[in-house]
């Protein structure tokens, strides 16, 4: 398991295993290579090792040792204070992901997930707690896409694709999508999302414009809205009626900010699951105009009863 951390000592992202983040956190109370070793049943040799090589990954001394005693440096001492809560946000997620293992299944296929801003390990970890057959409805927020395409590279990765949306997305990034044989959508002015996909749906390093719209089989509708209260959290939902593909070119595409009533227009129904003081942002809408009562009511259905309103 690797995780992407950010270190003051070095002002860079670097891949460490959550292990050796363990082992560090260990010597730091055994003062010992020898002890350690024998507390996580392996060689000291091996722990020498593991201990060696996330001082290389870092660039830095991490430990000092004497005669008697192995203590941690400075730096030693600052990473241990980030490994403290690398493991507590790992406990965290681990006791999250156990909630979600069983995925709920709607009639006229609405399913909704509430996502926060998970790293790229983690985007991996939801993905198997959500076994294969619902990986394409998976739609994580995430602050960077290299981090997740840098562990998309599981036995099956060519039965995903990406749907990245960002603003600018770098030659790198491009190089490693085409490395995995990945396609992928790039949605102008709509940063922070990534959806995982079933790349047959996907149309290789196109633009979502109403143009394509008329020409790509999109099946689903993701909608990513950021709602700002007292505490912000972010909801994010998918609407999928593989009837209705072909009226596709009727969809209606919207970006800003609205208000309640605003977004009821646009949903064209009463959004009571919003306060008349509260303020939401669509990051992104794709809707059809002619969209079907049931299941649109259905949607605001499973709305209204989201905790995280």
């Amino acid at each position: 398991m690797i995780l992407h951390i950010t270190l003051k000592i070095i002002n860079e992202v670097k891949s460490v295993r959550i292990e050796q983040l363990e082992y560090l956190l260990a010597l730091k109370e055994n003062h010992s290579i020898i002890k350690t070793a024998r507390e996580y049943f392996i060689s000291h040799q091996a722990m020498s090792k593991n201990i060696k090589t996330l001082q290389e990954e870092l660039g830095v001394v991490l430990i000092e040792k004497n005669k008697h005693e192995v203590n941690l440096t400075k730096a030693g001492e600052e990473v241990c204070a980030f490994a403290e809560i690398v493991l507590r946000e790992k406990a965290a997620l681990d006791k999250k992901l156990q909630s979600c293992r069983t995925v709920p299944k709607y009639e006229n296929k609405v399913q909704i997930y509430m996502t926060n801003r998970y790293n790229s390990n983690d985007f991996m970890e939801i993905a198997f707690a959500l076994q294969k057959e619902v990986r394409e409805y998976i739609c994580i927020s995430t602050l960077s896409l290299t981090e997740i395409i840098s562990q998309v590279d599981y036995d099956d990765a060519g039965t995903l694709g990406l749907i990245t949306v960002y603003n600018d997305m770098s030659s790198k990034l491009k190089e490693k999508l085409a490395e995995y044989n990945l396609k992928y959508l790039i949605i102008q002015s709509v940063p922070l999302c990534v959806c995982a996909y079933k790349k047959s749906l996907l149309a290789q390093n196109a633009y979502l414009t109403n143009e394509m719209l008329q020409k790509t089989p999109v099946t689903g509708f993701w909608f990513d809205a950021h709602l700002f209260d007292d505490n912000p959290r972010n909801i994010t939902f998918a609407v999928n009626d593989y009837e209705q593909q072909k009226n596709i070119m009727k969809s209606k595409n919207a970006y800003g900010w609205y208000s309640k009533n605003e977004l009821a227009h646009i949903l064209g129904a009463d959004y009571t699951a919003l306060e008349s003081d509260k303020k939401v942002k669509m990051q992104y809408i794709l809707i059809y105009r002619e969209l079907d009562e049931t299941l649109l009511n259905k949607l605001l259905e499973l709305l209204n009863k989201s905790e995280i309103f």
